[in-house]
């Protein structure tokens, strides 16, 4: 049996074209070796995790021309948009946009035609996608085609993530990915499409200083019984240093945390929140913890308003 021939170095992690493989000294047969990936039609790699969103990526990335580029549920994700659960899983399609082209076709790929106008960043792990501000516009341009599940306060969590950053240790925030007026301005490119109606209503309900989709959850369900709006991203100076409720009112000293999954499993943060809870009381706060359950029907959210107004006339 011929001793196979060893793959260059430089491949590892990568990937190419099979119309390239005099180029990295390949035979035809060497292509058709087994430990040699195939990503994409005419396409091998080397070593990419094709199980995860930028591995696919990657392996895709030698058949992309200049005016292809990663858009609408690829792009949101790249840019790290909190999505629903169901369009986080990697088994989706790759969606490519052609500028101004004709859509890609090709095997696990969704392929759309953007205007060649339509602006592109380079997003984390070097790759091209449709800025921040216009895959927002798209997601709803989806949701009003039906071919996502997305409703408003889906919209309004991404675009509050897109402004917000990231809470980092001290208190600072990472650099958003966009402005508002950044995505004000997507709307007005975006005009009339398909979506104008779910971004026009959402547009107005994003904040910043947002720390996760689940508070802007909170946020909506609390405005959305007729409550007042509370606010985001106050300082309370405490014994145990400042802390940062999820969301409070500041006259009537009410905090509201949410507190996830995480919250429970992970022992440290479960110790935390005591302690937070704890320091938040002991300068006359009244503390209010949330979960999923209490924002999951109707019902539960009827009741929590009902709890939040009996405390507002109690502690104004």
């Amino acid at each position: 049996m011929p001793r196979r021939i060893p793959l260059p170095p430089r491949l590892t992690g990568t990937a190419f074209r099979v119309d390239e493989h005099r180029f990295h000294g390949l035979t035809p047969d060497r292509l058709r070796s087994r430990d040699l990936q195939r990503p994409s039609h005419g396409v091998r790699s080397v070593g990419l995790d094709l199980d995860s969103l930028l591995g696919r990526c990657d392996g895709l990335r030698p058949v992309l021309g200049e005016r292809h580029v990663f858009s609408h549920v690829t792009a949101a994700r790249l840019w790290g948009v909190p999505l629903p659960r169901a369009l986080e899983a990697d088994a989706h399609p790759l969606h490519v946009s052609s500028l101004g082209g004709t859509r890609m076709r090709r095997d696990g790929v969704v392929g759309h035609e953007l205007d060649a106008g339509t602006p592109v960043e380079l997003a984390p792990a070097g790759l091209f996608a449709v800025a921040a501000s216009a895959t927002w516009c798209h997601l709803a341009e989806a949701a009003a085609h039906r071919t996502i599940r997305f409703g408003v306060d889906a919209l309004v969590a991404a675009g509050d993530a897109l402004v917000s950053g990231r809470r980092v240790p001290g208190g600072g925030r990472t650099r958003p990915l966009c402005s508002v007026d950044d995505l004000r301005q997507a709307v007005i490119r975006h005009g009339a499409r398909r979506g104008a109606r779910l971004l026009a209503e959402a547009l107005p309900r994003i904040r910043v200083g947002v720390d996760a989709p689940t508070e802007t959850r909170l946020r909506l369900a609390i405005v959305d019984a007729g409550l007042p709006e509370p606010e985001i991203g106050v300082e309370v100076d405490t014994p145990e240093g400042t802390m940062h409720p999820d969301l409070c009112y500041v006259a009537a000293r009410i905090a509201f945390e949410y507190e996830g999954e995480h919250h429970r499993e992970d022992v440290h943060q479960w110790r935390y929140d005591f302690v937070r809870v704890r320091a938040l009381q002991s300068v006359g706060w009244l503390v209010i913890r949330v979960n999923a359950d209490d924002l999951a029907t109707p019902a539960a959210r009827t009741l929590l308003a009902s709890q939040i107004r009996r405390s507002l006339a109690v502690r104004t």
